[in-house]
């Protein structure tokens, strides 16, 4: 019986033994403790969180990409567009206030501040009046846009201005400056832009005169004749008498005298020339 209890003793203690051991891990087949799968999903979470994270800011670049590109494809359109004479008929068909460009006897002095403008392009008309109007992320154009609290479906702000350049007070024949600003205020969509200077674009357009009449209407002259008569310039010169304008002082002041180019004997003035090219004088 001694021996019996031994032998039964003896296996307990095996037995015990066999499952109170901690299994390796490299040799165990027996699976994962309840403590390895919670750091394995611990670090899978890191990892996912990580590669979101990233995952977003690759999208939001891209984003603010695709908008950079369709700001300078729009500029480029509406540049285009003001400098071709066909857009730039358009532009005055749809505005106006532009009527004193298109008419070199009417004054622009009242347009030399900025002024609101319909621009047409991709067959409609931008209406720079409206403050709302913008662009998608995708360069459409919207007129949802929001400036105080941004817009995810309108976030590119548009301003559409115009104005008169000129020294004069009447203002005849000026060039016109046109100028398009850019602004982006996202919020709604989390990705945030700052657009600087470079994101405007101002066009100043040479206005061409086509005719001899163009050019002395743009001087506020009357052709007749072939000559252009000014009569807003006004002088003390009596060409009855021989006194005839010469040219203008650093004031603006009409100088009066009696030209001689050289042919004319002293004491005499030239006032012409002949069919020949000689000059006329007389005394």
């Amino acid at each position: 019986m001694n021996t019996n209890w031994r032998t039964y003793l003896l296996r307990v203690v095996v037995s015990t033994d066999k499952y109170c051991m901690k299994p390796s891990l490299l040799g165990s087949q027996a699976g994962f403790t309840i403590i390895e799968i919670f750091a394995a999903i611990a670090i899978s979470g890191i990892v996912a969180m990580g590669a979101a994270s990233l995952f977003e800011r690759m999208n939001q670049t891209q984003v603010k990409a695709e908008r950079l590109f369709w700001i300078s494809a729009r500029k480029m359109e509406f540049q285009n567009a003001v400098r071709s004479n066909i857009g730039w008929g358009q532009i005055l068909a749809s505005n106006t206030s532009m009527a004193c460009l298109a008419d070199p006897t009417q004054s622009c002095a009242s347009y030399k501040t900025p002024q609101t403008l319909q621009l047409p392009i991709d067959g409609v008309v931008l209406d720079g009046a409206n403050p709302a109007l913008g662009m998608s992320s995708s360069g459409d154009f919207c007129y949802q846009h929001d400036s105080a609290n941004g817009s995810g479906s309108c976030p590119i702000g548009l301003k559409l201005r115009w104005q008169a350049v000129c020294n004069d007070t009447q203002c005849l024949h000026p060039q016109p400056k046109i100028t398009v600003e850019f602004s982006i205020k996202a919020s709604a969509d989390g990705v945030q832009q700052v657009v600087n200077n470079n994101n405007q674009l101002i066009v100043f357009r040479d206005q061409t005169l086509q005719t001899l009449n163009d050019v002395c209407q743009s001087m506020g002259g009357v052709l007749t004749a072939g000559i252009c008569d000014m009569p807003q310039i006004t002088s003390a010169c009596d060409p009855a008498n021989g006194s005839f304008a010469l040219g203008f002082d650093s004031q603006g002041i009409v100088i009066c005298g009696r030209p001689n180019p050289g042919g004319c004997a002293s004491g005499d003035f030239g006032y012409g020339f002949a069919s020949n090219g000689t000059i006329l004088c007389t005394n």
